[in-house]
């Protein structure tokens, strides 16, 4: 054995690694000839592989503690050196001693190493050599691959290392699928198509241990069949995986050379090489989605607890807060950062309840329903509040404590709403009865009225009285019907309407009265608006309300009264915009936040319900209505939504 190689394949090993024993070692175990590993000037056997023990019948209590001179027969004492090739007799347990060639390698430069090779003096020492220098490299360049990179070409770089030791151009790599019962060729270094696509299993089954066959041999697999129909001259094969867990099958041929003396051996190392590589590539894989995994369910946790409305504080046992959302954080007027490593109690105040219900948490027992509970901001102000308190365990171990808690304030806000949106439905009911009831007596008194008028002489002082009464008798009267106007059920919304057309006619009708005024109308007609689904009597009331109101807000003064009709979108969906603006005093701001309530007005006579009623209209066709006033101008907007046909 030639120096050169054995300190290629050592120093290759030794790169960047430690000298360490049990490595050395393990690398000893794979030499096919009978080696010994020795250490330092007194060449202490540090270890010896199995084909040295099974050459010498020693065992390695027989070895243990002797020099590498105690086990060779010499007439003299042998010092062993770096390149020395010699032949001595080589001791035996309880047999002759047998005559070998010993040749020494350096495991690297400047080493304590050494690495001694028992061959036979008879055989073909070159051949042998160059086989073994083979498949001394190959083990080196398995050992070198960076198995970082894809599996698949780790496993191209191992089809070229096979080749390189086995001299030949027939190579295959097949696997087994899950699923099938059938292995499929993955790989493979084939100068012509020699081996089958696919294989039955019962292949892997019957070829379970390294095995080669040659043409004469009984035929055992559709792999020896192809190789015999191809004439083949042998068939070397080699099972990769655990013993009890094959998955693939290694598999070399030639077809006019014989194998080598170390073929099988070579292909049993680098079988075994794929098996922990694609071991080590299933962890990594499997080690990738469960890290994976993991990634995924902390972004849904990230998730929830960023967009649950609750405000969420994480605990450990100490009370003291780990972490807190944003409803947290937007609740109580403090940052995440802020309240790390805080005592809860320090955050959490307003209530006598809450610290004993999470210090009874931290013992494993939930707090399903606090409620009632009033907290402090951060500024000082108190809101209400329901909690819940859950222990998060694990095996039946409390691990940290969460507070969920919820600011029912709006929720009072809306019951409220409710409670007086109630009583005015209630007292609704009640004006439209009152509206019923009183409106005959208001007329049998406009009557009366009207007869002791008649009755009286005109100078007579009494008809100022009596016109007054008459007066608010009519007011009255139009006030009734407002009110039930306004209790009054809408009419359904069938029918398609063009608001060009509706408006046009309202102006035209009203043209009369705004010349007398002196209001300029400006109609501003959009014939490419589409239809609106509702009740023409209805929104003819709306648009004329709305142009009354706009009139008498310019009577005086006159002025200008413009009317645009287009389309918009609102909440993605096509509706009509009409504008009605006049250029009168506005209206103030008082008033205009309460102008679609019943019964508020800035007209001296004025019931107060036209814009009301206005609203409920148009509420009641699905759209939505807008006044924007200074001094100086106020504009009404009116938007309704498209016929779904159009």
């Amino acid at each position: 054995m030639n120096p050169a190689p054995s300190r290629m394949l050592l120093e290759g090993v030794l790169r960047g690694r430690s000298t360490n024993l049990p490595e050395l070692n393990a690398l000893v175990q794979l030499l096919p000839e009978p080696s010994l590993l020795i250490y330092g000037e007194k060449s202490d056997v540090a270890a010896v592989n199995s084909a040295y023990l099974q050459l010498t019948a020693f065992s390695l209590s027989d070895i243990r503690g002797k020099s590498a001179a105690d086990l060779f027969e010499a007439s003299r004492r042998v010092e062993f050196k770096p390149g020395m090739e010699t032949t001595m007799p080589a001791a035996r347990h309880k047999k002759i001693s047998l005559p070998m060639r010993v040749k020494a390698t350096a495991l690297g430069s400047d080493s304590p190493w050494l690495l001694l090779t028992l061959l036979e003096p008879g055989e073909d020492i070159q051949e042998r050599q160059r086989q073994m220098d083979a498949l001394f490299k190959a083990i080196i360049d398995l050992m070198q691959l960076d198995d970082s990179r894809e599996l698949s070409e780790v496993l191209d770089e191992i089809m070229r290392i096979t080749r390189s030791v086995v001299g030949s151009d027939l190579i295959c790599m097949y696997q087994a699928e899950s699923g099938k019962p059938e292995l499929t060729k993955v790989k493979t270094y084939e100068t012509s198509v020699a081996f089958p696509s696919v294989l039955p299993s019962t292949d892997l089954i019957r070829l379970s241990e390294p095995s080669i066959w040659s043409p004469g041999k009984r035929v055992l697999t559709e792999l020896h069949r192809a190789g015999r129909m191809d004439n083949l001259s042998y068939i070397a094969t080699a099972p990769i995986g655990e013993k009890d867990a094959l998955f693939g099958l290694l598999v070399v041929s030639d077809p006019t050379h014989q194998p080598g003396e170390f073929t099988l051996e070579a292909l049993q190392i680098i079988a075994s090489f794929i098996t922990r590589l694609v071991q080590h590539q299933m962890l990594i894989e499997n080690l990738r989605e469960d890290i994976q995994t993991k990634v995924d369910w902390l972004n849904v946790r990230s998730g929830v607890l960023e967009n649950v409305q609750e405000g969420v504080l994480l605990l450990n046992l100490d009370l003291k807060i780990i972490e807190i959302n944003p409803a947290a954080e937007w609740m109580f007027g403090y940052a995440n950062w802020e309240v790390k490593n805080v005592s809860v109690e320090n955050i959490l105040i307003g209530s006598e309840r809450i610290l004993p219900s999470i210090s009874t948490a931290a013992q494993g027992v939930a707090s399903h329903n606090i409620s009632n509970l009033s907290l402090n901001r951060r500024n000082g102000q108190s809101f209400p509040a329901q909690m819940r308190v859950i222990p998060v365990q694990k095996n039946e171990q409390v691990l940290a404590v969460l507070v969920f808690i919820s600011d029912i304030s709006e929720h009072e806000e809306i019951k409220a709403r409710t409670q007086q949106l109630e009583h005015r439905a209630v007292l609704g009911d009640f004006a439209n009865v009152f509206a019923h009831e009183v409106r005959n007596p208001i007329n049998n008194i406009s009557t009366g009225v009207q007869l002791i008028a008649s009755r009286l002489p005109q100078d007579d002082p009494n008809q100022e009285v009596l016109e007054r009464v008459q007066g608010d008798c009519l007011r009255l009267n139009a006030l009734m019907e407002s009110v039930l106007a306004f209790s009054r059920p809408l009419p359904k919304q069938d029918e398609l309407i063009d608001l060009n057309d509706l408006l046009k006619k309202i102006v035209d009708r009203w043209y009369p009265r705004m010349a007398k005024v002196e209001v300029k109308p400006i109609f501003q007609e959009n014939l490419k608006i589409p239809k609106v689904m509702g009740n023409w009597r209805s929104l003819e009331q709306v648009f004329t309300n709305l142009i009354s109101n706009a009139v008498e807000a310019m009577e005086k003064t006159g002025g200008t009264l413009a009317i645009k009709i287009d389309q918009c979108k609102v909440a993605e969906r096509l509706h009509v915009e009409v504008s009605i603006s006049d250029t009168g005093p506005g209206i103030p701001e008082e008033i205009r936040k309460r102008l679609f309530e019943p019964f508020v007005t800035n007209k001296s006579g004025g019931t107060g319900l036209g814009l009301a009623i206005t609203k409920r209209i148009v509420i009641a066709h699905r759209g939505n209505i807008d006044v924007s006033s200074v001094p100086g101008g106020t504009i009404f907007k009116v938007t309704l939504p498209v016929s779904d046909g159009d």
